[in-house]
């Protein structure tokens, strides 16, 4: 379609802070032997033509402050914004865009659980770096609500050039798209493991960013036979698996409480229902 598309990796824990590993897991730390670098290396040898973006030597840079909170598996807004600089270099000069600074957030320190907090017994909280924008621009549009793979997110921004921005990818994307919606004049966000075909020709982005967190890379997505954002979607509904209504309070940020799920899922269906 002559759009852009860009592939981001966010790096994991393990990756900007293999020290804090048990020393009987750092030999399989190894970054040459992660699977990121193993795709790196085929792209290079094969000359492809695809983009992959691994923001690691950025966010090494920077691992003294808290890029990953100790309680939770994700990466804080700091480290969500240093992938958004990645990224928006990356497409520089080819695709408008009102790009945001580090000047334009202030980053506020918060002591919450996170998603690992909770699992620890007692439950522990850790410090996670929130972004509040000085001058915010962008406005939320819609949220189908939808748990995880299904879900479709639509932000605006009337000062932002009038670019649509795709995003399609796992939880990871989360911290990233306010941060987007200061930028592009349309964001449009799918939770969707593969490349969703249809969508994009719905949507008709000018820019496709695919977002799939480094432990992800274990298992090569199918993009030709995957399920699409609209049956994940009426699959989820269809089994209950929905965020309550948004939180007012919630501004730009991906509003994700904890679903209230009624009675079990079939065994056979759990596993695919809840995939992230």
């Amino acid at each position: 379609r002559g759009g852009i598309y860009r592939f981001l990796v966010p790096p994991g824990q393990q990756s900007v802070y293999p020290e804090k590993l048990p020393d009987d897991l750092l030999t399989g730390a190894q970054p040459e032997r992660r699977p990121v670098a193993e795709l790196q290396r085929y792209l290079e040898r094969s000359n492809s033509e695809a983009r992959l973006l691994y923001p690691i030597d950025e966010m090494l840079r920077r691992k003294e402050q808290p890029v990953f909170a100790k309680t939770s598996m994700h990466w804080t807004d700091l480290g969500a914004f240093i992938a958004y600089e990645c990224l928006m270099d990356s497409i520089a000069g080819q695709v408008p865009a009102r790009r945001i600074t580090e000047e334009d957030i202030e980053f506020v320190e918060a002591i919450v659980p996170g998603d690992l907090g909770p699992k620890l017994d007692p439950p522990e909280k850790s410090v996670h770096l929130i972004a509040r924008f000085r001058r915010p621009e962008g406005t939320f549009v819609d949220d189908n609500r939808v748990l995880l793979n299904g879900r479709r997110i639509e932000y605006r921004c009337e000062a932002a050039p009038a670019v649509t921005c795709m995003v399609q990818g796992d939880s990871y994307s989360y911290n990233l798209l306010p941060m987007l919606a200061e930028t592009f004049g349309r964001v449009v966000f799918g939770h969707i493991a593969t490349l969703d075909r249809d969508f994009i020709e719905r949507e008709r982005p000018d820019l496709v960013v695919t977002v799939v967190n480094e432990r992800f890379l274990l298992r090569v997505p199918d993009d030709a036979g995957g399920r699409s954002l609209e049956a994940w979607a009426e699959l989820k509904r269809e089994k209950g698996l929905m965020y309550a209504p948004r939180e007012s309070e919630a501004g730009n940020r991906v509003d994700s409480p904890l679903p209230e799920i009624t009675g079990p899922l079939p065994e056979a269906t759990a596993p695919d229902a809840f995939k992230d």
